[in-house]
């Protein structure tokens, strides 16, 4: 279940993405980008169109569709997504009992996300899951978001764990496995959308596929 050239052993440090992943907030977080294209007077993506997206950041994705706007555009969409986003937060199955896990190991655990750092970290303190994670890195809180390594290096930069084989980078998107690859840390693949072209991964339908591959090292 873990192919070469990946160690057979628990990580140090587990860094998890975060919509997708943890959670689901895929409804709310398309609606909000609906009522941005409408305001804007923009063709919305289907809601299956915007799922299967790339998972890039607003930062990276809106001057496709809004050119010069995009920063305007991205303002408007989280304050549309503040609106309810709370409300539409839902544990992802298996999530609480991961974290629960890997924190009886003493495993370092954070989170690196395209979502802005700020309603990143509103949502994990709304489902009190803070006390798990050191650090919560979202969009714009480093030069570059995912699928650049920066996010995630800077996800582990308060440790003294380096960034390798010693540290897993679990999401749902090829963005994270890019990620994973350019900071040199382990990819954990929870979607068949999530692969890398040149490198393995290793793969688990959800959470609840990487206890079963955590309880059997």
């Amino acid at each position: 279940m873990i192919p070469a050239p990946y160690p057979k052993r628990w990580p140090r440090a587990v860094i998890f993405d975060w919509d997708g992943t943890l959670v689901d907030t895929w409804r709310v977080t398309y609606d909000a980008f609906y009522q941005t294209c409408v305001h804007y007077g923009v063709q919305a993506p289907s809601v299956q169109d915007f799922h299967d997206g790339p998972h890039l950041s607003m930062r990276d994705s809106l001057p496709v569709l809004f050119g010069e706007r995009a920063v305007e555009v991205e303002q408007f969409f989280y304050s549309e997504l503040r609106k309810y986003h709370h409300e539409g937060l839902r544990p992802m199955p298996g999530s609480e009992r991961l974290l629960q896990m890997l924190t009886g190991r003493n495993v370092y655990m954070g989170v690196v996300s395209n979502k802005h750092g700020d309603l990143l970290r509103s949502e994990i303190k709304h489902l009190g899951w803070d006390h798990h994670f050191g650090r919560a890195i979202g969009a714009r809180d480093t030069a570059f978001d995912k699928p650049s390594a920066l996010p995630l290096l800077e996800s582990l930069s308060q440790t003294n764990i380096t960034p390798g084989h010693d540290v897993w980078f679990l999401g749902d998107s090829k963005v994270d496995m890019q990620c994973a690859r350019s900071a040199n840390c382990v990819p954990v693949s929870l979607s068949p959308r999530a692969v890398l072209d040149e490198s393995p991964v290793i793969s688990a339908k959800d959470c609840l596929g990487v206890i079963q591959i955590l309880s059997g090292l």
